[in-house]
């Protein structure tokens, strides 16, 4: 069995870092994949780094005859086309005209309207929409024109091993950074961007009361938002203007020495025993990688009520708080502030849930399960 993944964004944030992932343990369990990119894009340079068969394209677009061409070429027929964006579709569908391969969409953002003529004759060639959240795919058929019996949920997955740590570990760690064991560190691990709620999280920081603002420190860990084409970075417009908003926003509130930025590393689950809360403040998410990632760290999480985020903390496993919410942010960090017992019950409630449910051995095998139930349909 083989799969022809197909992602030609020129981005480098969780759907890129995850598709990466995915090939990556869809080989060790024995899956032969492949990965269709755009040429020196920071996708193409980690999958080569990573050892990953790799065939490039030099641009996007909707109608990529480059991707067309290779799919359509003899030596991908009877293989399943595991596209992962939306535009990616589009080339997965135009070659299936000229192939019978199955083909997966992996729905990694919140799903908008299709279902103008044109999205009706490309989604006809779509055997299996995959999204991790049971709350998006419950609303994809509305959004796109496919059936119900047509979505599935896979949860994404994460190495459990990559995340463990001891207090040695977060001692070191506190120390270098300069923060000491009795501060209250809160993470923001993510994009720089006002749809992950930004200016809402900076915000809440200036609304804690005096005693809890001077023992709290707020870690903002990641870049703005950007894409990189054959080597040349292009920060977002909107992105830029956050950036320098937050800036100006922290100076002026006497934040300075209270919000530490740190660039983005792909080795960023390393800093997750620096902190104590992380927050995710987006107005909407999928299914966020990054709540994952500290749930596999042992860290209780804040996270807005919306999208697939309540999937993952409600049920006494985070603090829920409504979107573009200052004033709640800021009250659920107090209680957290506040609660040290409710903070290690939740982290392990949280824990117990990622470990049962985002398995990367049950993952790949429900992906196993899937490629195989579609190559026998067309064969």
């Amino acid at each position: 069995m083989t799969v022809v993944h197909i992602n030609t964004s020129a981005a480098w944030g969780g759907l890129e870092q995850y598709t990466i992932f995915l090939v990556e343990q869809q080989q060790s369990h024995q899956v032969d994949s492949e990965l269709i990119c755009r040429v020196d894009t920071p996708l193409h340079v980690a999958a080569v780094n990573a050892g990953i068969p790799v065939r490039t394209v030099r641009g996007g677009g909707h109608v990529n005859l480059e991707c067309i061409r290779i799919l359509r070429h003899a030596k991908y027929s009877k293989r399943v086309v595991h596209a992962h964006t939306g535009t990616d579709v589009w080339a997965a569908s135009l070659s299936a005209m000229y192939t019978n391969n199955p083909i997966v969409f992996h729905a990694h953002m919140v799903p908008s309207a299709k279902n103008d003529r044109i999205h009706r004759w490309l989604y006809k060639r779509v055997s299996t929409v995959v999204t991790p959240s049971n709350t998006h795919a419950a609303i994809i058929p509305d959004n796109y024109p496919v059936s119900k019996d047509q979505v599935k949920v896979i949860r994404h997955a994460r190495k459990v091993e990559l995340y463990a740590h001891t207090q040695a570990e977060q001692h070191d760690l506190r120390k270098l950074h300069g923060i000491k064991n009795s501060d209250f560190v809160l993470g923001y691990f993510g994009r720089i961007d006002k749809q992950k709620g930004m200016v809402e999280l900076v915000q809440a920081m200036s609304l804690l009361n005096t005693n809890t603002l001077a023992n709290t420190k707020l870690f903002i860990i990641g870049d703005a938002s950007c894409a990189t084409i054959r080597g040349e970075k292009t920060i977002e417009k909107k992105a830029l203007e956050v950036e320098r908003w937050m800036h100006d926003y922290i100076s002026t509130s006497n934040l300075g020495d209270k919000v530490i930025r740190v660039p983005h590393s792909d080795t960023g689950n390393l800093l997750f025993p620096l902190i104590d809360v992380a927050i995710l403040p987006s107005y909407r998410e999928m299914f966020s990688l990054s709540v994952l990632e500290a749930m596999l760290s042992g860290k209780p999480v804040i996270g807005t009520n919306s999208g697939g985020t309540p999937e993952q903390l409600q049920d006494g496993r985070g603090i829920l708080v409504p979107p573009k919410s200052p004033k709640a942010i800021a009250e659920a960090i107090e209680e957290y502030y506040r609660d040290e017992e409710l903070r290690n019950k939740h982290a392990q409630n949280g824990y117990a849930w990622a470990l049962k449910n985002c398995d990367p051995a049950v993952i790949m095998e429900q992906y196993n399960s899937l490629y195989k139930e579609l190559l026998e349909k067309v064969t």
